[in-house]
């Protein structure tokens, strides 16, 4: 499990770094990715400054993908769900098309972006646990319908 989700940042941080790099930040879109949060040593408690995935999550937190657990926490030894993972192609979409990834959850608190994943065409299917532990595949769709083909090359 914790190999998993280790994976998966650092598939998250090898994409936001292609996301930024000269090159492709040319393309339409791509250029809204940018630092809008501020990190510092010790923003999530259960994040050691010396990880090789500490950078990672530094990255994903000042583009706005993602927000920990809590407000100190970020679980990087947890498992990630469906809901975490609609978030974070939610946030991916959002910013693309729009420079901010603006939303204002409810209850449950993954309902808003499921609504949007819906609305956007990027969650193919209606999950029935958002709750559950998303798997790779789970993870590659989203990610893979959250940017046009255009910005992948």
């Amino acid at each position: 499990m914790k190999k998993r989700i280790l994976s998966l940042f650092l598939a998250l941080g090898l994409s936001v770094s292609l996301l930024t790099t000269g090159a492709l930040a040319a393309a339409d879109g791509l250029s809204n990715f940018k630092s809008v949060n501020t990190y510092t040593t010790g923003t999530f408690t259960d994040v050691p400054a010396d990880t090789w995935y500490t950078s990672n999550v530094k990255t994903a937190y000042e583009m706005d993908l993602m927000k920990g657990t809590s407000g100190t926490a970020f679980s990087p030894d947890g498992n990630i769900t469906v809901g975490s993972t609609i978030a974070l192609a939610c946030r991916l979409h959002s910013i693309y098309e729009t420079g901010g990834a603006n939303f204002i959850q409810g209850n449950p608190w993954y309902q808003v972006y499921v609504d949007y994943a819906l609305e956007q065409d990027i969650l193919p299917r209606d999950y029935s646990d958002y709750t559950a532990q998303a798997t790779r595949e789970t993870c590659a769709v989203l990610f893979s319908r959250a940017l046009p083909a255009s910005a992948f090359p």
